[in-house]
C-alpha cells in the first residue's frame, strides 16, 4: 500500500524500492503476485517495457491460482499494453485484453474510460471503482451477523445516518430496538465521529411528537448553566429582563440531548440528578415546581467511567444517564464509510459528482482512505466543503488536482505518537544513517513529520541529521527537480 501512495504521488523510485524490499521478504501465492503487479504497473509509467513484461507475466501466473480476478484482470490488461507495443505480440496482448475485459465486467467493474492502449499503468484512472469494490463486504450479510445491514442503508440515510459500516450498524440496530421505549441513552465516542446525528436518528424514531432540544454543556457558561437548563424567571438574577423557558421546558413531549455531558460541573450535575430522578424542575427565581415528559439523550467524547473514577463526574448520575450506552465508532475504524459521507457532502453542495470521481481516481482517493481523520466525520465535511469551492474556481483539471493535493498535505496529522520530551529524546536509540535517508526520503524532506515518526523534537532531528552529513532540502521536491534540470 504504501508504495501505491507513493506512485500515485509522483515518487515512483520511492515506490520501487519499497516493493523491492517486500519482494526480498518471504512471500507467495496472492501476495506476491500482488507485489509483483504493483512493480509491473510502476515499471509501466517510465516506458520499461521488458523489465514491466517479466513483472506482469510472473504476476499473472501467480494470481492466476488465487481467488483475485480483479487483480488478475489488471496484470493481463497491463501485460497486453507492453506486448501490443512488440512485434509478434499483438496477438498474444488481444488475447489477455479480450479475458481481461471478461473479468472486470462479470466483477461488476465499469470500463469506460479505461486506457487499454496507451503508456502507463491500467489501475489508476479507474481507481475510485477499484476502492468502491474493495470497501464493500467481502461476503454477504448472514442472519446473526449484521443482519438487514445492506437492506437498511437507504433507511438509515433517511434518517440522516451514511453508513456501510457493519460495527456501525451493530449501533444502529440496538437504537432501533429502544427508540419506542423510555430508556435514557448514553452514546459515547470522539469529537466529530456523529453523536448528534446518532441522537437525532434516535429521535426520530421514537415517534415522540416534541422537538429535539439540544444543551451543550461545554459551550454553557458554568454560572448561567442551570438558568439555561431550568429556565428563569425575570428579576432572578442581573440581566434577567424577562421570563425565559430552559433548555428542558423546550425538550416538552419530545428528546432532550444533553452534548459533552461530561463537561457538566458539579453543581449542575446534581441539579440534573435531582430533576432525572422525579421529572420536575423549578426555574431560577421561580416558587413553583414544573413536571417535564422527556427522554434523555446524553454523549460524551470523554471516558466517563474513568472520570466517575477519578470522581470528576458523579456515579449516580451516570448510572442514570447510561440505561443504554451505545459506542460511535472513529471514522478510522469505518473507511467503509469514507467514500459514501464524501460524495454526500459533495452532493449536498450540489458539485458535479463525476467531476469528483474522476479527480480523486487520479491518486488522491489512496490518500483520503490511507488518512485517519482525526477530527473524524466533521473534518471530512469541512475538506468536502474546501473541495468543492476549489472545484467551482473553474481551475483546469492540472491546477485542480494539484491544489487538491495541497489541501490534503496540509490536513493535521493527528493521532501521532506523543513526541518525547528532555532527556527522554537523549535516550532514545539513535537511527542510523539510511535509516534517516528513508524516513527523510519517505516525508519528502519534511522534518515534522520526520520527528513525529522518531517520537522527538524537530531540533532533534536536525541535530541527527547534521551529524551524519544528511542535507534534507536535497529531499524536498522543488529541490529535486532543481537538481534534476541542470544535470
Amino acid at each position: 500500500r504504501q508504495a501505491e501512495y507513493e506512485f500515485a504521488r509522483g515518487a515512483a523510485p520511492a515506490g520501487l524500492q519499497l516493493l523491492e524490499q517486500a519482494l526480498a521478504s518471504p512471500s507467495h501465492g496472492l501476495w506476491r503476485g500482488e507485489l509483483l503487479r504493483l512493480q509491473g504497473e510502476i515499471l509501466l509509467a517510465p516506458g520499461r517495457r521488458a523489465s514491466a513484461a517479466a513483472a506482469l507475466g510472473a504476476a499473472r501466473r501467480q494470481l492466476r491460482n488465487g481467488r483475485a480476478p480483479v487483480r488478475l484482470a489488471i496484470a493481463e490488461l497491463a501485460e497486453a499494453k507492453c506486448l501490443s507495443r512488440e512485434i509478434g505480440g499483438m496477438v498474444a496482448g488481444q488475447q489477455l485484453r479480450r479475458t481481461a475485459r471478461h473479468r472486470l465486467r462479470v466483477a461488476g467493474i465499469p470500463l469506460e474510460g479505461l486506457d487499454l492502449i496507451g503508456p502507463g499503468p491500467v489501475e489508476f484512472p479507474t481507481r475510485l471503482p477499484l476502492i468502491r469494490r474493495r470497501l464493500r463486504p467481502a461476503t454477504p450479510p448472514r442472519r446473526g451477523n449484521w443482519p438487514q445491514a445492506t437492506a437498511s442503508t437507504q433507511r438509515w440515510a433517511a434518517l440522516g445516518v451514511i453508513t456501510r459500516s457493519p460495527a456501525l450498524h451493530h449501533a444502529l440496530l440496538h437504537a432501533e430496538r429502544i427508540a419506542r421505549s423510555r430508556i435514557p441513552v448514553l452514546i459515547q465516542g470522539e469529537t466529530g465521529a456523529g453523536k448528534e446525528v446518532l441522537a437525532r436518528a434516535i429521535h426520530q424514531m421514537s415517534g415522540r411528537r416534541g422537538r429535539l432540544a439540544v444543551f451543550n454543556a461545554a459551550a454553557s457558561r458554568h454560572e448561567l448553566l442551570e438558568a439555561e437548563l431550568f429556565g428563569h424567571r425575570r428579576g432572578a438574577f442581573t440581566g434577567a429582563h424577562r421570563d425565559r423557558e430552559g433548555v428542558i421546558v423546550q425538550a416538552e413531549g419530545g428528546t432532550l440531548f444533553l452534548d459533552e455531558i461530561g463537561d457538566l460541573p458539579a453543581a449542575a450535575q446534581a441539579s440534573l440528578l435531582r430533576f432525572l430522578d422525579r421529572r420536575e424542575i423549578r426555574p431560577v427565581g421561580a416558587d413553583r415546581i414544573r413536571r417535564i415528559d422527556a427522554r434523555i439523550i446524553a454523549a460524551t467524547h470523554r471516558p466517563l467511567q474513568r472520570q466517575v473514577a477519578a470522581d470528576a463526574f458523579r456515579e449516580d448520575l451516570y448510572f442514570r444517564l447510561a440505561g443504554v450506552e451505545l459506542e460511535m465508532p472513529p471514522l478510522r475504524e469505518r473507511p467503509e464509510d469514507l467514500l459514501p459521507l464524501l460524495f454526500h457532502f459533495a452532493e449536498r453542495h450540489g458539485a458535479d459528482l463525476a467531476q469528483i470521481e474522476r479527480l480523486l481516481a487520479a491518486g488522491p482517493g489512496e490518500r483520503i482512505l490511507a488518512y485517519r481523520w482525526p477530527g473524524n466525520v466533521r473534518q471530512l465535511g469541512h475538506w468536502v466543503d474546501q473541495l468543492v469551492a476549489l472545484l467551482r474556481s473553474e481551475e483546469d483539471p492540472r491546477t485542480l488536482l494539484r491544489l487538491i493535493e495541497r489541501s490534503l498535505a496540509a490536513l493535521p496529522t493527528g493521532g501521532r505518537p506523543r513526541a518525547v520530551r528532555g532527556r527522554d529524546a537523549q535516550s532514545l536509540p539513535a537511527p542510523s544513517r539510511q535509516e534517516l535517508i528513508e524516513l527523510v526520503t519517505r516525508h519528502r524532506g519534511n522534518i515534522s513529520a520526520v520527528a513525529a515518526d522518531l517520537q522527538t523534537y524537530r531540533t532533534h532531528v536536525y541535530r541527527l541529521m547534521r551529524r551524519r552529513g544528511i542535507d534534507h532540502r536535497r529531499y524536498r521536491p522543488r529541490a529535486r527537480e532543481a537538481t534534476e534540470s541542470v544535470g
